[in-house]
């Protein structure tokens, strides 16, 4: 066989194996910039460290290219270590404490535990709560809100004071941004939310994957990224209703909700001593609910669309003003979240 010859089949060879690896996702894409056309929920351009887009036949896919790479983006449930504080006062001086202390402090005296053993199935989230966070079997009770309250402006200035996820890390971080109205949050939980959509999208549809495995984002990756994602999702509306703001209210998602709520109002308690941790009158309708009580909506593209495109709008034309009266529409007192 002739040299040329020879090299003519070694170069089919080649660029079949590279055709191969390409239909099966082995080899990057490019130029994304068509599938990105053909694929509403791949609209953004972006993308985030340890993520490559790859094309898998005729499918777009995130790829994860490093280990613990969605571990970057996650809100964890409260710290095991908190069992040992739990219960006890208030340091002496709290008053004057450094805020990142007094803030550690307060939720590590104040939290309430659940001794249910079982743990629910771990899966991909495909809706988030309206009108609140869910309930975690650890959660910040009301005397740890009310304690942060008398620190409102140290609090809002160690929140916004960094990177979001340096300083919003737990669970009841959110929760605190809530109970306190913290606005002034807004902005950087959208960023939030924008820099994760087209992922999570792309789990929701299983277009999510391991490079290293070439298999599906395991079960329990996928299930903390998108819970952490639908908590933020959550807390970003429970501030644009407490902040009443008219399109939100004006939502087919906010008309649900209200539905639902003056029915389950009828049997919830009227606040007081007793039950005000759990109870309260609800911002925009002034009914009686618990603070258990939430709607469901699906995350999807056009969902996402609309409550970035509230955000946006409330942090361009309102928030400048809003946030120096904001502490007014807390609610009135503290309720564990």
């Amino acid at each position: 066989m002739s040299h040329p010859v020879k090299k003519t089949i070694v170069k089919t060879l080649i660029l079949s194996a590279m055709s191969i690896f390409v239909l099966f996702g082995l080899l990057p894409v490019q130029d994304s910039a068509a599938f990105f056309a053909r694929h509403n929920y791949f609209s953004g351009t972006d993308t985030l460290p340890g993520i490559s887009i790859r094309m898998r036949g005729t499918d777009t896919i995130f790829f994860i290219t490093k280990n613990n790479t969605l571990h970057a983006y996650r809100i964890y449930p409260p710290m095991n270590e908190l069992y040992k504080t739990a219960g006890q006062p208030m340091p002496a001086g709290w008053e004057k404490m450094a805020i990142s202390s007094f803030i550690t402090a307060a939720k590590e005296r104040n939290y309430s535990y659940s001794q249910m053993c079982s743990k629910p199935k771990q899966k991909t989230h495909t809706e988030f709560t309206y009108g609140g966070i869910p309930w975690q079997h650890d959660h910040l009770k009301a005397p740890g809100f009310e304690i942060l309250r008398k620190r409102r402006e140290n609090v809002i200035a160690y929140y916004a004071g960094g990177e979001l996820l340096r300083r919003v890390r737990y669970l009841d971080d959110l929760n605190i941004l809530i109970d306190l109205n913290v606005v002034d949050m807004l902005p950087a939980m959208l960023e939030y939310e924008k820099k994760l959509k087209n992922l999570i999208l792309a789990g929701i549809d299983g277009k999510v994957m391991f490079d290293t495995a070439f298999t599906r984002a395991s079960g329990s990756e996928m299930h903390y990224l998108t819970q952490s994602y639908v908590h933020m999702l959550s807390a970003m509306i429970m501030l644009l209703r407490q902040e009443n703001y008219a399109p939100l209210l004006n939502s087919d998602m906010e008309k649900t909700f209200r539905e639902k709520l003056l029915v389950s109002s009828k049997d919830t308690l009227v606040p007081d001593v007793k039950s005000r941790e759990i109870v309260f009158n609800d911002p925009v309708y002034k009914v009686t609910r618990s603070s258990s009580f939430r709607t469901s909506v699906p995350v999807n593209a056009a969902n996402l669309d609309l409550i970035e495109k509230w955000v946006e709008d409330y942090c361009k034309n309102v928030l400048s003003e809003a946030k120096k009266t904001a502490a007014k529409r807390m609610t009135p007192w503290p309720v564990a979240r």
